[in-house]
């Protein structure tokens, strides 16, 4: 919008100027005292615009994420289910408060496990028999997460409010495509919804994909 109204002000200077035809008004020099008060009001603009805090910030210091961490989370995972490999990890609050669903497997079976975000108790536990044509580490090996050097939750958060210029997250997902290890961010903004993919490791945004 401010751009219309630029590009309508600079569309009707130039009609007024053609309208004048060859008696241009010449434009008076500023006194010292015009340009010292002109100086100052910009100034002024700069310092309260340098001093308001954007919106991405303001949702990033309001959002409400669990209190339990991923690392924490990932070694519940791996006590519960010793040399299983992790496939997937999801935070939602699907249930009316944070939950962990964590996937994995090994070379024979496959595991959920959901642990409250915020006590560390487990809610559910599930595992089954891999396909055949999965055993033997061959989902293992296709589907495993580099767990290595992840971004905090706080980074990815404020790297995905970025993307969508504020709004409140509901669901990170820890996935893998390609080889990559990347975040699923999901973040509601008023009507609009976005999910934002970002690499895990890197902080690099992959893709944003908007939902009206």
């Amino acid at each position: 919008m401010k751009k219309m109204i630029l590009s309508v002000g600079t569309l009707g200077l130039g009609m007024l100027l053609v309208g004048c035809g060859a008696n241009p008004v010449q434009p008076s020099s500023p006194t010292p005292e015009q340009s010292n008060q002109t100086e100052t009001t910009t100034s002024r603009v700069d310092d309260s615009q340098a001093s308001e805090p954007s919106s991405a910030a303001n949702n990033q210091e309001t959002q409400s994420k669990p209190s339990v961490t991923i690392a924490e989370a990932i070694e519940i995972f791996q006590k519960e289910y010793a040399g299983a490999d992790i496939t997937s990890l999801d935070i939602d609050t699907s249930f009316g408060k944070w939950v962990y669903k964590i996937e994995g497997v090994d070379d024979l079976k496959e595991y959920d496990l959901k642990i409250d975000g915020t006590t560390k108790a487990i809610l559910e536990r599930e595992e089954d028999q891999l396909d055949n044509d999965d055993k033997n580490g061959i989902k293992r090996q296709a589907d495993k997460l580099d767990l290595s050097n992840l971004l905090s939750l706080d980074e990815i958060t404020k790297i995905a409010l970025e993307q969508t210029q504020g709004g409140q997250v509901t669901d990170w997902d820890l996935d893998r495509d390609n080889g990559v290890t990347h975040w699923d961010v999901d973040v509601k903004n008023g009507k609009q919804e976005a999910t934002v993919k970002i690499n895990a490791q890197t902080g690099e945004v992959l893709e944003v994909e908007l939902d009206d």
